[in-house]
């Protein structure tokens, strides 16, 4: 059984993994000009799926990190790489 770590208001803490991945998604998804439902059909994953790890509510798999990566044509360093602009909330 896993533990969630919460903080005061009740609300589940977020990794910053999860934060970063669900940003990149989204922002991969706009310079496409892609829907969470093209995402989908491009990755072989579920829309509601797709829209779960942009909201940061999944623990996503390697696998469906390869898929997610394969549908923009990058590798899984190339989707999870971070720049100097990126920051945690």
């Amino acid at each position: 059984m896993s533990r969630v770590i919460t903080m005061d208001s009740g609300a589940p803490v977020r990794s910053a993994a999860r934060q970063l991945l669900a940003r990149r998604l989204r922002v991969l998804r706009a310079t496409r000009g892609w829907s969470q439902e093209v995402l989908a059909q491009l990755s072989g994953l579920h829309r509601t799926y797709i829209s779960s790890v942009e909201r940061t509510q999944r623990n996503i798999s390697i696998d469906n990190l390869e898929k997610l990566a394969a549908a923009f044509d990058l590798t899984v360093g190339d989707l999870l790489a971070t720049s100097r602009s990126d920051h945690f909330e």
